[in-house]
């Protein structure tokens, strides 16, 4: 669950981006499907376990070349994220 900070009390939002671990995303359904949906190789791979808490950008950085994610892919997750409806 992602917190975010309003009228100076956390609440319990969700507003999903880039920034956020790997761990985190995955926590909700429809983050959770984007990332199965865009890396379907990572999502099922054992290093995944080893990057849950990185960002994806940073996890980057610790993956082996064969799991490296491509710029265009990272870009559309990253869009999906920041389009997506939360309720």
């Amino acid at each position: 669950m992602f917190m975010v900070k309003n009228n100076n009390t956390a609440r319990e939002d969700i507003c999903p981006g880039m920034e956020n671990k790997l761990s985190e995303l995955l926590t909700n359904c429809q983050t959770r499907e984007i990332l199965f949906k865009e890396m379907p190789v990572l999502m099922n791979s054992p290093w995944l376990s080893q990057v849950m808490g990185f960002s994806l950008i940073r996890a980057q950085e610790y993956l082996p070349e064969n799991l490296k994610i491509s710029k265009s892919v990272i870009r559309k997750i990253d869009y999906k994220l920041k389009t997506l409806k939360m309720f």
